[in-house]
């Protein structure tokens, strides 16, 4: 009962983007032919097609880096939970019925108003720039996250001790996992301003779950670069698209007094309350290698990444 990410926010490289750093530059003083010899690196073949670009600034097309990236939303049921569990158990724990909890088992629905979500993933990123104006990147690393399913409710049968220990059981469910994915950002440049259009795939094996969860991210954005001191830098504004294809089967442990742990396989079907939200972000480049982004999500998806690339 997880929405990824993803993610996802992993694919652009700003600060990096080909363009000319300022509209008018002045001419500047000649280097000795040698000391440009010097300066040229094994990776320089990328990216193909360098004369499409004219004279703008390319940045050095590969890249690695790391990203941190929280997200907080509320997700939405596409049709009820399947609950399956001992009989006895979502008869209301009837005493007289302890002793079957061993024995036969019933499949039940339940409703719910809404999922909470809030997951973390820790992330590598590796990318090229393969065009001047394409970058592909691919992803990888670990999630962990809660979901706390918010007024759980039996459908059928509809006693109350068994509603609770739905409740209870879906009430904070945390996991954690993998997570890889790639992706492609389209980009284009004039004097200081710049677009991109970002879009990425990723698949998450979750510990509480026998199935994958896809996610799909388109994410738009325009931005300026500038210089900050003795730093260049950028700023930008965009949203972001998530598209999420998730189908969980797996199953939660309660705790019932007098019982002990009780197994509840669920099947749910989600997705998101609400798949755009706005990006807001700006990145610093420390060197002609390293370069530090912080990314914001407002709206009803709500996100923080930060990311340290180092180019090469």
């Amino acid at each position: 009962m997880k929405n990824i990410l993803f993610c996802l926010l992993l694919g652009f490289s700003i600060g990096n983007l080909w363009a000319q750093d300022d509209p008018a530059p002045a001419a500047p003083d000649p280097a000795p032919a040698a000391a440009e010899e010097g300066e040229s690196r094994w990776s320089d073949f990328l990216p193909l097609n360098k004369e499409v670009a004219g004279d703008a600034d390319l940045p050095l097309p590969l890249g690695i880096g790391v990203t941190v990236y929280d997200q907080e939303q509320d997700m939405k049921l596409k049709g009820n939970i399947s609950l399956t569990a001992a009989t006895a158990l979502l008869q209301g724990l009837d005493p007289a019925a302890y002793g079957a909890l061993s024995g036969a088992t019933s499949t039940v629905t339940a409703t719910a108003d809404r999922v909470e979500s809030d997951v973390e993933t820790k992330l590598v990123k590796v990318d090229a720039w393969i065009l001047p104006f394409l970058n592909v990147y691919a992803i990888f690393g670990e999630i962990e996250g809660d979901n706390k399913v918010v007024n759980a409710a039996m459908i059928n049968p509809t006693s109350a001790a068994a509603t609770a220990v739905v409740q209870s059981a879906f009430g904070n469910v945390t996991y954690d996992g993998d997570i890889h994915g790639f992706g492609a950002v389209l980009a284009y440049s004039k004097d200081r301003w710049w677009g991109t259009l970002d879009y990425s795939y990723t698949e998450a094996d979750l510990s509480i779950s026998s199935s994958e969860i896809k996610t799909y991210t388109l994410s738009p954005r325009i931005g300026t670069i500038g210089e900050f001191g003795d730093f260049k830098g950028a700023f930008w504004v965009g949203g972001m698209h998530q598209d999420v294809d998730e189908r969980q089967t797996g199953s939660v442990t309660a705790t019932i007094p007098g019982l002990g742990s009780q197994t509840i396989s669920y099947d749910v079907q989600q997705e998101a309350e609400e798949e755009w939200n706005w990006l807001v972000g700006g990145s610093l480049d420390l060197s002609e290698q390293l370069n530090l982004a912080i990314e914001a999500g407002f709206g009803d998806r709500e996100q923080v990444m930060g990311s340290l690339t180092f180019r090469f």
